[in-house]
């Protein structure tokens, strides 16, 4: 087989030795696929595998802490501006990490990796539920997001071994579709232990404990690559200073973007200096992976290729787009139309997520007939379509609920042929030299990033559109991001907005609702958080601009489809350029 940079991957089927065609593990011919004994599962081993890994995908994701939040500043004394921590810890951790774990993987093996995820986040879990301060709870969520980015970068990780590209599509949709259910009910599972008082918020936390007992077969199920045996000694290699450099550009710039215009004027020394630590701090990086890392975070020849370069992009910005229906639709509905909480994420996330998970396992069904590079065209143009007609509808005051449902599907849709889709396009595409665990993780981190980043942007461009009087929804909006590789997202409840990344998430993202454990907006449409009283105000101002600054995001992503390349996705053929 040709190794020329210009050749895509060539899939030729690996007849067995009686004659039989095996389905499942590495059987076809993939240049940047690692040798694995993946080849070596039936069937139905395969299918295990991959329903024990989407279940880890689901338990890692299900956060019931935003229909908690009142409860939980209540009970452990935190003021409005110390609740977001909540979601910011866990968000500022498991998001740096995904890049590194794909060197852990090989350093380590993808077992031990699996293994310590998991016990960090059972870890954190308990932690998280025993808090009595929210410096405490802060603390343990963030173990938690060490243990999700773990299990978000393995799930990866293990799909691109277990299946050759062809079936992969089905695998990401899957779990993204996990993803997506994670998503709804894990606000909604968390307003309702929060809602009885005999067992009270810290349960959001401890019931996660024996959920992780399923998933005690995963450890032996996930197999080391072959040609990749586990190496204490490559752990010298491992880029560690450009991973705490990454980190210290992504704390400094989403602080500044959290505190400019709230705690501090946009032209203070503080916020100045923060985003001159967060230029110092890239620069660095830069540097240092160019330079002098033996095993770079993100290897400096990845972002060589255009084809890279635009997926990345495109998921960056995607999540943007998304942010803005997942903090701002359900914002909108509960202050301007007088909507529960439950009512609100009915009306937002029920729509979208199970558009999101239809139409992501219905475009895997699609591949062998359409280009993976046209469906994402697909789905940026659907994004972007349903982001500008939801801001219409917005901007002209309270949608009817029918038409809003109908918006919401269309940009589910999208993001359902889109972001998995974009996934595979890289993959299938790898830069001469590339190493595919590294690949596999980096769109889902550009996904989180972008996310966490644009919906600290949309936040300020809210608070400016109210006049400074919305609420300061902290870093990431207060959102938290999970893995990156589902689909699917929904309006996380209590003022603080939850999702994951998919895609990731991928792909799904998301989130439901408590019926009671959100903020309660009255007509006079305050509320009280941690004993301080916040203004929201109208909120139609503040939503219609931060939905126009999604369009810009949607229609970014849709320009940057284009620069893909051609993509077939399916056995036995040369994949088109």
């Amino acid at each position: 087989m040709a190794n020329s940079t210009s050749e895509c991957n060539i899939l030729i089927e690996n007849p067995l030795p009686n004659g039989e065609k095996r389905e499942y593990g590495i059987t076809e011919v993939d240049r940047h696929g690692p040798k694995t004994s993946y080849a070596s599962f039936s069937r139905m081993r395969a299918r295990v595998t991959l329903a024990c890994v989407t279940l880890a995908y689901l338990i890692v994701n299900l956060d019931g802490s935003s229909p908690s939040l009142m409860t939980i500043g209540k009970d452990l004394g935190a003021s409005s501006q110390e609740l977001p921590w909540i979601f910011n810890a866990f968000t500022l951790v498991s998001t740096p990490l995904i890049p590194l774990w794909s060197r852990l993987a090989v350093a380590l093996g993808e077992r031990t990796c699996v293994s310590i995820g998991l016990l960090t986040f059972v870890a954190g879990s308990i932690g998280a539920g025993a808090s009595k301060s929210i410096e405490s709870l802060a603390t343990f969520r963030g173990l938690q997001g060490l243990g999700n980015s773990a299990i978000t970068a393995m799930s990866l990780i293990v799909f691109t071994d277990l299946y050759p590209i062809h079936k992969r599509g089905f695998a990401f949709n899957i779990i993204g579709a996990a993803m997506g259910l994670a998503m709804i009910l894990g606000p909604v599972i968390g307003g309702s232990i929060t809602d009885n008082t005999s067992m009270g918020w810290r349960w959001i936390y401890y019931i996660l404990v024996p959920l992780s007992g399923f998933l005690l077969p995963l450890p032996v199920l996930v197999q080391n690559s072959d040609d990749q045996k586990p190496s204490r000694g490559a752990l010298k290699d491992i880029d560690f200073i450009g991973f705490f450099l990454l980190v210290a550009t992504a704390v400094c710039l989403l602080l500044a973007l959290q505190w400019g215009g709230s705690q501090y004027e946009w032209s203070s020394g503080a916020i100045i200096g923060l985003f001159c630590a967060a230029g110092v701090a890239l620069a660095t990086f830069v540097y240092v992976e160019i330079y002098v890392a033996v095993q770079p975070v993100m290897p400096p020849h990845m972002f060589k290729s255009v084809n890279a370069n635009a997926v990345f992009l495109l998921n960056f910005f995607q999540a943007g787009a998304a942010m803005a229906f997942m903090m701002y639709g359900p914002m909108f509905y509960k202050g301007d139309k007088g909507d529960t909480a439950l009512q609100s994420a009915v009306d937002v996330s029920l729509p979208l997520n199970l558009s999101w998970i239809v139409f992501g396992i219905a475009s895997s069904r699609l591949l062998p007939y359409v280009r993976a590079n046209h469906l994402v065209i697909l789905g940026t143009a659907l994004t972007t379509l349903g982001t500008g007609l939801f801001s219409l509808a917005v901007s002209q005051g309270v949608p009817n609920k029918g038409v809003a449902a109908l918006y919401l599907m269309i940009f589910g849709a999208g993001q359902g042929f889109s972001t998995q889709n974009s996934f595979l396009v890289a993959q299938a595409h790898l830069p001469e030299g590339a190493d595919a665990k590294v690949m596999s993780n980096l769109p889902a981190y550009f996904h989180r990033i972008g996310g966490s980043i644009l919906v600290a942007v949309l936040s300020s461009i809210y608070k400016h559109a109210n006049g400074n009087g919305g609420m300061n929804m902290g870093s990431g909006g207060g959102m938290n991001m999970g893995g990156g590789t589902g689909g699917g997202m929904g309006g996380g409840m209590g003022g603080g907005m939850q999702t994951r990344d998919s895609m990731t998430i991928p792909m799904p993202m998301p989130a439901g609702s408590g019926s009671q454990g959100g903020m309660n907006m009255g007509s006079n449409n305050s509320t009280s958080m941690g004993g301080s009283t916040m203004n929201m105000g109208s909120t139609i101002d503040g939503t219609t601009a931060a939905f126009r600054w999604s369009i810009l995001f949607a229609g970014l992503s849709f320009l940057l489809a284009f620069g893909l390349k051609n993509t077939w996705v399916k056995p036995g053929q040369r994949m088109a350029h």
